[in-house]
């Protein structure tokens, strides 16, 4: 019974120190994903940004008058352009003349046709630009994100494993721990029961009574107590088994557990007590 119960602490035991271990491990392996999360942050922070930018109506919108007048372009040209008649007209002294008005007119006709696909392209050219900035930003988020599906991942199945790892051994445990629970009963039964059966015995003789004389007579009754706590407690009346060895019929009586003690086998004791009955 002893046994029973040193196994069922033992397997507790490792369980225990399996299950710790796997708690260990499962604390690094999330610590080491959340440092992962932590370093690609920024780069996903700004492609979110990034995205929410791309999206402004700002970039779905058409080219306007607005920004065509807007344009530095063409109001540089046309500034510098009215200036350079003005000046000319005014050195010839017609300033205010109809053919100045005219050819003012005239410039500026020609300036706002051409310019106009200019400022257009230029305005296109520009949304394009920040828009491929704004998109290469988007892009290092996104491969930022996609970088934590493989990590995330594998620390997903390995807490899985290590789950599953400490249920099999926790399942295991139980069997073996019930297992020796009958195998405990079973060698109790055995103990409390002894086989007298005629049927199930072979090579039998009787015993003289000078055998049983002679391990009488090499025992001596003791009182004592046990030093170590796990092999009894309180006060005990017994024989010694180094006593007993000294007889023949004493010596079946004797055997050794695995840290060399000498026991006696309690089921042959009650069975030559009986035998020492028949020759009373």
């Amino acid at each position: 019974m002893y046994s029973t119960a040193i196994t069922a602490i033992s397997g507790d035991a490792a369980v225990d120190a399996q299950d710790a271990a796997a708690e260990k491990g499962n604390t690094a392996q999330i610590a080491m994903y959340n440092q992962m999360r932590d370093d690609v942050k920024p780069w996903m922070e700004a492609g979110v940004r990034s995205l929410g930018k791309m999206q402004e109506a700002d970039y779905m919108r058409d080219f306007k008058v607005a920004d065509y007048e807007a344009d530095p372009g063409y109001a540089f040209r046309m500034e510098e352009g009215q200036k350079a008649l003005e000046r000319s007209a005014s050195a010839r002294g017609g300033l205010m003349s109809g053919g100045t008005l005219k050819a003012l007119t005239k410039y500026g006709q020609g300036v706002a046709s051409e310019e106009y696909g200019n400022a257009y392209n230029r305005f296109n050219a520009d949304r394009d630009r920040r828009f491929g900035r704004l998109n290469t930003m988007s892009n290092s988020g996104l491969q930022a994100s996609t970088s934590l599906f493989g990590p995330g991942s594998q620390v997903g199945s390995s807490l899985n494993a290590n789950a599953v790892g400490v249920g099999n051994a926790r399942a295991a445990n139980h069997l073996r721990t019930g297992e020796a629970i009958n195998k405990g009963m079973e060698n109790g039964m055995s103990m409390m029961a002894m086989y007298c059966d005629r049927r199930l015995k072979t090579d039998i003789e009787a015993v003289s009574k000078s055998d049983l004389l002679e391990m009488k007579n090499h025992l001596t009754a003791y009182k004592f107590k046990y030093r170590n706590d796990k092999y009894g407690k309180g006060d005990y009346i017994g024989v010694m088994a180094q006593d007993l060895e000294k007889s023949k019929l004493g010596k079946t009586l004797v055997m050794e557990d695995h840290e060399g003690n000498k026991v006696i086998d309690v089921n042959r004791v009650l069975m030559l007590f009986l035998a020492t009955m028949a020759e009373a």
